[in-house]
């Protein structure tokens, strides 16, 4: 079918733009120009350099280069309201010197004038085919009056406002829509209860001592859950420190923080505090965000990140990519959020955990004070959740707890004595006991005859016709 309506290069448009390939100046598109064609239709010629009979000439508000096509060129332009009347049929492009760079058959339109009664805003454009990429000069309006699609523009991004009668409930995800704000209602926190997954966070509970000294690359548990480690030749010293009532660095009137004190400088690795969240299925394939305060002596750097151990029989543990923060010598607070990988494919093994970890600066010798450790799934760091200090230590008490003992006897005929122990809690696992004898009158051998997760049995062997007594304590450890 022949196509009836169209434009085309004249012969002095493609010289210049052949010109303009060539190394020279790009062609400087100005001005639309429109015609009658004196009543009559006729087919465009490349060596035409005027129309039959131009009407209005107007200047040139856009002029792109197609994004689809990178062979068209796009050209526009506005004949306003109080232009006309006159017939339109033709339409011509024209560069600054004046010259028809382009020409086209349009269809017919009348274009009425405003103070004729009837006006109308016409919008033309042209779209212009060359061999190659056009190269010339190109023109964007910002002008929302030279925008054909303005009305349809301004409808659409009306339909997308909120009505304001809603309340924010017609938003399209709610629960996004907090998350970038970082506003939480009422119910929503009242939803999480527990939200955070760090016990002892506050640094309230420390059953084993208020203080450690610890050196070289053995592990050790300090506040409940709080387990430390330095470096190969390093050694340093963990304590609980008071807060000054009243103070208002850390809100919310904590009693305590945790101070790490190196006080030798080693190698191998960074220095480490971590607690290792039971089950390695905690937060996977989720968003969780981390935040606590911290400062130090003198200014250095922290990095924290995350490990997925599966534990015995499981996977190979998979870390997640540490980020840094900035110490200096005031309590500041700290926010960061991370993405757990998902444990899909993987074998979880016994005792499996995901590893929160503060890494400390390697080979050198500073104080860091940490203080109001909070993990929580999501991307929002909510205010420190607050635990009664019973609740706290029977959480603990899971993974660790110590017990005092006592046997007494007086003389008579029988050898032995078992006394049961209940644990406070459950404990994770059948726990490791030490057993600890503090004092002995009569000489009794005290040891464990059987334990489980929640009960242990002491067997004293008491010597015939003998009075006596003994005490002591043990340690049950769960500690993953």
């Amino acid at each position: 079918m022949t196509q009836e309506y169209y434009s085309i290069i004249t012969n002095a448009g493609l010289i210049k733009n052949a010109a303009a390939n060539s190394g020279g100046s790009p062609v400087n598109l100005t001005h639309l120009a429109v015609g009658d064609s004196n009543g009559t239709y006729y087919d465009p010629a490349g060596t035409a350099v005027a129309l039959q009979n131009e009407r209005h000439r107007t200047t040139l508000t856009h002029v792109v280069v197609d994004e689809d096509n990178p062979n068209q060129l796009i050209v526009e332009a506005v004949i306003n309201e109080i232009v006309g009347p006159f017939y339109i049929r033709e339409v011509g492009v024209f560069d600054e010197d004046g010259d028809l760079f382009a020409i086209g058959k349009y269809p017919e339109t009348f274009k009425p004038d405003l103070p004729a009664g009837s006006g109308k805003r016409l919008y033309i454009r042209m779209i212009l085919g060359f061999a190659s990429s056009p190269n010339v000069e190109l023109i964007i309006s910002n002008d929302i009056n030279n925008d054909p699609n303005f009305s349809t523009d301004v409808n659409n991004a009306l339909a997308e406002r909120l009505v304001k009668t809603e309340n924010l409930a017609d938003l399209e995800n709610v629960s996004e829509a907090r998350d970038n704000l970082g506003v939480y209602s009422k119910s929503y926190l009242n939803g999480k209860i527990g939200r955070n997954y760090i016990m002892n966070g506050n640094f309230d509970i420390w059953q084993r001592a208020a203080s450690f000294n610890i050196s070289g690359t053995t592990v050790y548990y300090t506040a409940d859950r709080w387990n430390c480690v330095t470096q190969i030749g390093g050694a340093a010293t963990i304590s609980r420190q008071a807060f000054a009532a009243g103070q208002t660095d850390v809100p919310n009137e904590p009693t305590y923080f945790l101070r790490f004190d190196q006080t030798s400088g080693g190698s191998g690795y960074n220095p480490i505090l971590e607690q290792r969240l039971e089950d390695v299925r905690s937060l996977a394939g989720k968003k969780c965000t981390i935040s606590f305060y911290a400062k130090a002596l003198a200014a250095l750097n922290l990095d924290i990140d995350f490990v997925q151990v599966f534990g015995s029989g499981g996977s190979v543990s998979v870390g997640v990519v540490a980020q840094t923060i900035n110490l200096n010598t005031s309590f500041q607070k700290f926010t960061l959020t991370f993405d757990i990988p998902s444990i899909a494919g993987k074998t979880v093994g016994s005792s499996s955990f995901l590893a929160s970890r503060i890494r400390l600066p390697e080979s050198a010798i500073f104080t860091v004070d940490i203080a109001q450790i909070q993990i929580e799934e999501g991307n929002i760091a909510t205010d420190f959740e607050r635990k009664h200090i019973n609740e706290i230590l029977a959480l603990c008490q899971r993974y660790w707890h110590k017990r005092l003992w006592y046997f007494g006897w007086s003389s008579t005929n029988h050898q032995h004595s078992i006394r049961q122990f209940n644990f406070p809690v459950e404990m994770r696992v059948a726990p490791t006991i030490t057993n600890v004898v503090e004092a002995v009158w009569g000489a009794p051998g005290v040891t464990v005859f059987a334990q489980t997760s929640n009960k242990l049995n002491l067997h004293a062997a008491i010597p015939i016709a003998s009075n006596g007594e003994s005490y002591g304590h043990f340690m049950a450890d769960a500690e993953l």
